[in-house]
């Protein structure tokens, strides 16, 4: 009962001795406890996960395909520009 009351929010009463000419008196105040914000975050996590959850699973399915245009003519590159794009290129199919 506490975690919802501090998820809603909750009122208590503070007794205050306070002394006056005629002897003490009692002083009851009525306060407030705010809603707290991380409660209400751990509320929404554990009762609804698959909404509130911090690690959303995204399924995909089906295939990606690399397309690479070329404006530039291949033939026109340096051996060592050619042999990057043959490394970064291999790279790719690797992690497919």
């Amino acid at each position: 009962m506490i975690a919802k009351s501090k998820m809603l929010g909750y009122k208590y009463e503070e007794v205050t001795e306070e002394e006056s000419e005629d002897g003490f008196k009692q002083k009851v105040v009525i306060k407030e406890g705010v809603p707290d914000t991380t409660a209400q975050i751990f509320w929404l996590k554990n009762r609804k996960p698959a909404e509130w959850r911090d690690k959303q699973e995204i399924n995909h399915s089906g295939e990606t395909t690399h397309y690479i245009k070329t404006q530039t003519d291949l033939s026109k590159l340096s051996v060592e520009e050619l042999k990057e794009i043959e490394t970064i290129l291999s790279k790719a199919a690797d992690t497919e």
